[in-house]
């Protein structure tokens, strides 16, 4: 089946809609769909009568919208930031403009990279013409002697005639620059092109794409498009307090922020909440959304960061935000502000890694009330391996070694050793669960989250969400269960809290792996087990975090035991001694390791001595 998509470009809402409205008409017709770019510095003063117009045929499935960006620069010769800005600035121009949303991206001049097309995608949108349509041929009826721009029937058939016909064509036009003559001649050109047994459609509908990014604009993506606007406007000088602001902040925000409103409805979430909290807040993006569902809401934003802070409160003392938002620059582990038991919603969305879990969740059981809801989106393993990548690409060899040795201590900590525990954790949905089933709250719900990326099939967020059951108690853990529970705590990193939950159960001689785990985490409880003397001592030396002592303790061991030998490396590479790291790693048959985790180590050896493209190549591998 031969399909065509009639691409129209450089839409400018300036040049009034006559000319767009003739092209309708022309396509009504034929039953033609338009796809068209916008260009956001053209949409300034949008009018009510194109409002209503836009809305109707987007209803209609008789147009898509897609993004050109703001100013029609040429997006490859733009930094990261600069290509971010103008994806979002049209964006906001065109909620503010024609109450719709683009569903994709279309460079200027088509002169587009895999880096743009990424930028993009991370700005919200579904496609980008110049790389999704890999097997589509652009013509374009225009550009005809003597190049006065209008479309020419004769001209156009040759074209086509040219490249055989193909399968899918795309026809460019530029209708803003027609005189009467172009739209005729375009009229003939649709006609031959159903002569010849092409039908319409559109890009939206040939990558089956979900319409959401055109469906009518709510309130939420009105105060989303108004708050970033605002921001926008602010974005040098907010730049210059927060370096990544504009380029991660408030292009997340603007990315992410409708697609977690349309999450939210879809998971175990209570949308009626009357008492929010929104941990780890960053500009709002996942508390906000909660006052659609309920205006007399009232939501606490935690966040350290001084400038995200100051931004949203600012914003709510202009009356931007209108509801009852009140910003907390605190530490919410430790904040008295909030009422004990009268909490419905915690939301904490790549943030619980950066902070100590067991103090949250007793934070947590001490203002939720019964059946309260915690929502979090968290960091995994595959976050810091895909992180590597990118960074080793981006030629950040900081980075690079940063996520590399995160993971790498991860995975230690599951051997016991709590003292190697990450400033940036990435636990496991299970290692999660059994923590926060000490402080009475039950999984309830996963999700996908909305910018869900995969290595190798494995995902680098989790969603999860939580209740809290007020009869959940250790009293309701079978006996049974309770070993493997406290193996799971301890691997986890959490075997002081094991400590204090079980003081007064003992433990069970012959149960040596849970002995080993306990001892490995420097726990003070008394050695019954004379074999695990030096696995005290190892792990006494690694609760220190005298990891320098931990690398030569192992070194000078006779041990071959594979979590030995890694805690032994990984402790060398904290200590930036590549040598020893890379000595003790030689120990380690692949075979005794994981093989993501060995391949990790070695690469983090030859980061450890700057060797960014060995470490890129076995990882690629």
């Amino acid at each position: 089946m031969k399909q065509v998509i009639l691409k129209v470009d450089d839409f400018r809402l300036n040049d009034g809609l006559t000319k767009f409205e003739k092209l309708v008409a022309i396509c009504e017709r034929h039953s033609v769909p338009i796809s068209m770019g916008v260009i956001g510095a053209g949409l300034k003063g949008g009018r009510f009568r194109s409002q209503q117009l836009f809305a109707q045929l987007i209803q209609a499935d008789k147009l898509e919208l897609w993004n050109h960006s703001f100013n029609h620069r040429d997006m490859t010769e733009l930094d990261d930031a600069t290509v971010a800005w103008e994806v979002a600035a049209t964006t906001t121009a065109c909620e503010q403009a024609l109450a719709a949303r683009p569903i994709g991206f279309g460079a200027p001049f088509n002169r587009c990279d895999d880096r743009v097309a990424r930028i993009a995608h991370e700005q919200g949108m579904g496609f980008t013409f110049e790389v999704s349509l890999p097997r589509a041929v652009v013509l374009t009826p225009e550009y005809n002697v003597p190049f006065d721009g209008q479309p020419n029937l004769i001209e156009f058939q040759r074209r086509v005639e040219r490249k055989q016909r193909p399968d899918l064509l795309v026809v460019q036009i530029h209708p803003g620059r027609w005189l009467t003559r172009g739209f005729d001649e375009i009229d003939a050109c649709l006609t031959w092109l159903r002569d010849q047994g092409y039908s319409a459609t559109t890009v939206g509908s040939l990558l089956n794409l979900q319409s959401g990014a055109t469906k009518a604009v709510t309130a939420h993506d009105m105060l989303v498009a108004k708050l970033h606007d605002r921001w926008l406007s602010s974005a040098s000088v907010l730049d210059s307090k927060l370096r990544n602001f504009s380029s991660y902040f408030l292009s997340r925000f603007r990315a992410n922020s409708r697609p977690i409103r349309e999450l939210l409805p879809s998971i175990d979430a209570d949308l009626g909440a009357r008492n929010v909290v929104d941990v780890g807040c960053g500009l709002g993006q996942w508390g906000l959304p909660f006052f659609e569902f309920n205006k007399d809401a009232t939501v606490w934003a935690f966040d350290t960061n001084t400038v995200l802070c100051s931004t949203l409160a600012e914003a709510r003392a202009e009356r931007l935000i209108p509801y009852d938002l009140r910003v907390e620059q605190a530490d919410f582990t430790t904040s008295t502000k909030l009422p004990a038991k009268g909490v419905d919603v915690v939301v904490c969305a790549n943030a619980l890694n950066y902070i100590p879990l067991a103090a949250f969740a007793r934070q947590a059981q001490h203002i939720a009330r019964d059946g309260a809801k915690l929502v979090f989106v968290n960091q995994t393993s595959a976050f810091n391996h895909q992180g590597v990548l990118d960074a080793l690409g981006s030629s950040n060899l900081s980075m690079a070694k940063e996520r590399a040795l995160a993971e790498l201590r991860q995975q230690v900590v599951r051997y016991g050793f709590a003292g190697f525990t990450p400033n940036r954790t990435t636990l496991t949905d299970a290692e999660l669960e059994a923590v926060l089933f000490a402080f009475g709250f039950q999984l309830s719900d996963d999700f996908t989250p909305p910018w869900e990326r995969s290595l190798a099939g494995s995902p680098t967020f989790s969603g999860t969400v939580f209740t809290r059951r007020a009869w959940l108690t250790l009293a309701s853990l079978p006996d049974s269960a309770r070993p493997e529970y406290r193996k799971l705590l301890c691997r986890a990193g959490h075997s002081a809290l094991d400590d204090e939950l079980f003081a007064a159960s003992g433990m069970d001689s012959d149960d040596l792996t849970l002995w080993r785990l306990k001892a490995r985490s420097g726990s003070p409880a008394p050695m019954l087990v004379p074999e695990l003397e030096r696995e005290h001592e190892l792990g006494r030396l690694s609760d220190a975090r005298d990891f320098a002592a931990v690398a030569r303790f192992v070194m000078s061991s006779d041990s071959d035991s594979p979590e030995w030998l890694l805690a032994g490396a990984v402790a060398a590479l904290a200590g930036e001694d590549g040598a020893t790291a890379r000595q003790l790693a030689s120990r380690i048959a692949p075979a005794e390791l994981a093989p993501k985790t060995h391949r990790l180590l070695q690469a983090a050896c030859y980061l450890a001595e700057s060797d960014a493209r060995a470490a890129s190549a076995l990882l690629q591998s």
